[in-house]
């Protein structure tokens, strides 16, 4: 099943994710609740979704950091210089290395993020994707879990991206010991693989996403070039980098 990221980051994209569903290319639509247009955005789709003859599956991104404003108060894990958005990755690092990334902000912005998205389109999410940074540190990877038991959601299927390997042996050290990036391996959630093509003729033909099969192909509208190129030329061998952690 081939799924679009980013619903709700920009009326462009989401003007070329529906258009991708409505030609047969996509079955899926992860959607950023976390997004100041995500309540305009939620009612064009639910206006699709009445109408669209073959509905996509629709589920929710939770979003740990980006130029996006908090949904929860007092959501500032040491982003002192980044105020008033979501935390940079480099400021989650110092937090963490600090032992200071708690897991109860953490969740109480997922829940919100998780409210915001079913009160906008009135149900709860078909799957969860989950933002690379939420993988790496493992107070976060506890607080999804933590969300999914809250609102009952514990079946819902996980997509995630396939995180990169340490390029030292200190930063397998950082991530191991400061970060926790190997808890994320221990969460029971029922996982898919989220991966980023780099040829288009890869992906699958139109007619496939009418098949779940246990790899979930996921993309975004509007990808640089320069960014793809950093990944395997053959996707299916980043299957293996969850477990070289």
């Amino acid at each position: 099943m081939l799924c679009a990221l980013d619903y709700g980051l920009a009326q462009g994209v989401d003007d070329a994710i529906i258009q991708l569903v409505r030609a047969g290319t996509i079955g899926a639509i992860a959607c950023l609740p976390v997004s100041d247009l995500w309540p305009k955005s939620a009612l064009g789709l639910q206006a699709f979704l009445k109408q669209a003859h073959k509905r996509p599956i629709v589920g929710l991104s939770l979003t740990l950091s980006g130029e996006f404003s908090p949904l929860s108060t007092g959501f500032t894990p040491d982003n002192r210089d980044h105020q008033g958005y979501l935390p940079r990755l480099e400021d989650l690092a110092r937090a963490a290395r600090r032992f200071e990334l708690d897991e109860a902000p953490l969740e109480a912005e997922f829940r919100a993020q998780f409210r915001r998205f079913t009160a906008h389109l009135g149900r709860k999410p078909d799957f969860l994707v989950l933002q690379t940074e939420i993988l790496f540190f493992g107070s976060a990877s506890h607080a999804v879990t933590a969300t999914l038991g809250k609102f009952e959601a514990k079946g819902l299927p996980v997509i995630c991206p396939f995180l990169p390997l340490p390029t030292s042996f200190k930063d397998r050290l950082i991530k191991r010991y400061a970060w926790k990036t190997n808890d994320q391996l221990r969460e029971p959630w029922i996982r898919r693989a989220m991966m980023e093509v780099l040829d288009p003729g890869r992906l699958p033909p139109r007619s496939s996403w009418l098949q779940d099969g246990k790899v979930w192909s996921a993309i975004r509208p509007a990808f640089e070039d320069d960014r793809l190129k950093r990944f395997d030329k053959d996707p299916m061998m980043r299957v293996h980098q969850l477990s070289w952690l």
